[in-house]
């Protein structure tokens, strides 16, 4: 093994060059953004749209570490970090995407392989997922400020605590209260934008760490709510997320020992499980790849995935798009018993742009090698653009480990 340091941004957020450790001001998100700033060298926080923030020092890129014996034996595989030679500048790291013989595509952010979706795991998910909103981080500043997690109705159990929020069952003697009781997500704007960051937006494949980059921007319908629960022996709890066509839905029912994920009005899948009441628990709820997922406790319990046919002569849509986006993206529903909600992080899934024009990129012919690219897909140089860049076993030097030794050493 041997120590790397990142030195662009190509891999961002993932792994991060030469950039700026910032804190928000407002509400004390700390984040990484890239040393190429806008004109006024304002910051803006990717979790509450924060604009007044200001870069201190520079502080160097990640180190890694590539363990050179990971592909002794074996080819890179999917969604493999891999450090690679590069003739004109050194070394480069990329995420492996396809493998040799396969045809790839890359449509509405998508990747496909031989005409079908590449569906990722939970794990390899989250090892490349960008996070989107921390409620933990509430702003400080401005008290008129609407609130990100609401509850939908004027008659609802929620109530917002310091680091979260606890339900209690409405009066039954109320005459307005509806069955399904939500707490709704609502997106902002926390980008540069002429317009208020508290205009609700679609979530989108803005990337904080590139702050001085102007492009159109794309929704994100591949999302993951994350949050920690405490349940208790009568509740019932339902979340849905919004995958830019349908609601996708995740029951779970403590009494009935139940999970269920359905999307629109069909049932996807249904099992048994034995759901921890009275004691914190963390929930993942999961819509990406034309999958559903759940998962207690790191563990996924119930996975469907669904259709993966796509009418390409749709626009995708983007973030621009004055209406063509669903407020709600993310809620959460609850009946029963009272229960808790703390830590509640919304992430998204990386949007893959083709690198040339609008549409898709596609290998037409079975890959000579492997297809890689960079998590950063805006600005990364890849195999969209160099198509020989991994061509065979010996321009891989080895698999890329974070060092547990940090950024600054």
């Amino acid at each position: 093994m041997f120590p790397v340091r990142i030195s662009g941004a190509s891999m961002a957020e993932t792994l991060a060059g030469e950039h700026f450790d910032v804190t928000c001001g407002d509400c004390g998100f700390p984040f990484r953004c890239g040393t190429a700033l806008s004109s006024t060298r304002q910051v803006i926080c990717p979790n509450c749209g924060h604009r007044g923030n200001r870069p201190a020092e520079t502080s160097r890129g990640e180190r890694v570490i590539v363990d050179r014996f990971a592909f002794v034996g074996r080819g890179p595989r999917r969604w493999d970090l891999a450090a690679l030679r590069r003739e004109q500048d050194g070394l480069a790291v990329k995420r492996v995407v396809g493998l040799p013989g396969e045809r790839i595509a890359i449509r509405a952010g998508d990747v496909f392989i031989d005409g079908g979706i590449s569906r990722k795991s939970l794990s390899e998910f989250r090892s490349m997922a960008t996070l989107v909103h921390d409620d933990t981080f509430r702003p400080t500043r401005d008290h008129l400020l609407p609130a990100r997690w609401r509850p939908q109705g004027a008659q609802s159990g929620w109530q917002s605590q310091e680091r979260g929020f606890r339900w209690n069952a409405p009066s039954t003697s109320d005459r307005e209260r509806t069955s399904e009781d939500w707490l709704t997500y609502h997106h902002w704007r926390c980008y540069q934008s002429p317009w208020p960051r508290t205009d609700e937006a679609p979530v989108s494949d803005n990337v904080a760490y590139n702050q001085a980059e102007s492009r159109q921007l794309n929704n994100v319908g591949d999302l993951l709510l994350a949050c920690r629960v405490r349940l208790s022996s009568s509740s019932s709890l339902q979340a849905r997320i919004h995958d830019g066509r349908e609601y996708v839905s995740f029951g779970v029912d403590v009494v009935r020992k139940k999970l269920t994920l359905m999307r629109g009005g069909s049932l996807l899948a249904e099992v048994r499980a034995r759901i921890p009441a009275a004691t914190w628990c963390q929930f993942e709820f999961g819509v990406f790849d034309k999958q559903a997922v759940l998962a207690l406790d790191r563990r996924t319990l119930v996975a469907a995935r669904y259709a993966n046919t796509v009418n390409w002569g749709e626009a995708a849509g983007h973030a621009t798009d004055a209406g063509n986006f669903i407020q709600q993206p993310i809620g959460l529903s609850a009946a029963g018993g009272a229960l808790q909600l703390t830590e509640l992080r919304v992430f998204r899934d990386i949007y893959y742009l083709d690198g040339l024009s609008a549409g898709s990129v596609a290998v037409d012919t079975p890959l000579e090698g492997w297809f890689v690219l960079g998590d950063n897909t805006a600005v990364s140089q890849d195999s969209r653009q160099f198509p020989g860049l991994a061509s065979g076993r010996k321009v891989f030097l080895g698999r890329v480990l974070r060092a547990p030794w940090g950024t600054d050493r």
